[in-house]
């Protein structure tokens, strides 16, 4: 009887090893990417709004009216500045939970008031929830600019009392 061997060779080691590392690397990688979009990020969400109008409310006050922020905001939890032009200075709004939501800034150059009206009064801006800012120096540009708590702008505008 005649024996057949038979010539049985594999892959080299290096070889099968490079390819167990491959193929570990891609299926790393397509479970990370199925993964990742169930993970939220640590930022929250994005605050969207816009101020649906301005117009004189009467001879000495502005009434920059807003529309809705998505998500519900609280204006508490966000920053107004109010830009002055002509002197070049920036007055910022900081209201407190407990506060009345009005703020007078008799001590500034010049001087400015800011009141937030909650028609809805549920603690939420709304549409038609308004900034009413008077004691304003005529003839004088104004921005007012709101920001999150992370210093992000929502929105802008400007006018000139």
């Amino acid at each position: 009887m005649k024996k057949i061997y038979k010539k049985e060779e594999g892959v080299s080691p290096v070889i099968a090893t490079i390819l167990m590392v491959a193929i570990t690397v891609v299926l790393a990688a397509t479970v990370w990417l199925m993964v990742s979009g169930y993970m939220g990020g640590g930022g929250g969400t994005q605050i969207t709004g816009s101020f649906a109008s301005k117009e004189m409310y009467n001879s000495t006050a502005w009434k920059l009216t807003f529309s809705q922020f998505q998500p519900d905001t609280n204006i508490s939890t966000l920053k107004v500045i109010i830009h002055n032009s002509s002197a070049d200075k920036d007055v910022t709004v900081q209201w407190t939970w407990e506060s009345s939501y009005k703020a007078t800034f008799t001590n500034e150059d010049p001087v400015v008031s800011v009141e937030y009206h909650d028609l809805a009064g549920n603690g939420v801006i709304n549409t038609g929830d308004y900034l009413l800012l008077s004691k304003l120096k005529p003839g004088t540009t104004y921005t007012v600019t709101i920001l999150d708590s992370n210093g992000n702008q929502i929105c802008s505008t400007s006018f000139t009392a």
